[in-house]
């Protein structure tokens, strides 16, 4: 069965205090969730978690979520 996982993050910044949207990648993650399909689990990483929220995605045949490529990603 191929693994989906969804994706979800919150930041420790807002737009307003990094200069607006267009420098989302200083907004540094609060916490990322993660539901996989494969386990039927979800996970939550804190900032200093991510090398593992990052094999987790790259292991997975498709990530999904809302705005992923042009928030999300760009945060993490």
């Amino acid at each position: 069965m191929a693994d989906r996982v969804f994706l979800d993050l919150e930041t420790r910044l807002t737009d307003e205090d990094v200069g607006g949207w267009d420098h989302a990648q200083d907004m540094r993650v609060a916490v990322a969730v993660t539901y996989s399909t494969e386990t039927r689990r979800f996970h939550v990483f804190e900032e200093d978690e991510l090398e593992f929220l990052f094999d987790q995605l790259f292991r997975a045949d498709l990530v999904v979520g809302y705005n992923i490529r042009g928030f999300d990603f760009r945060v993490l």
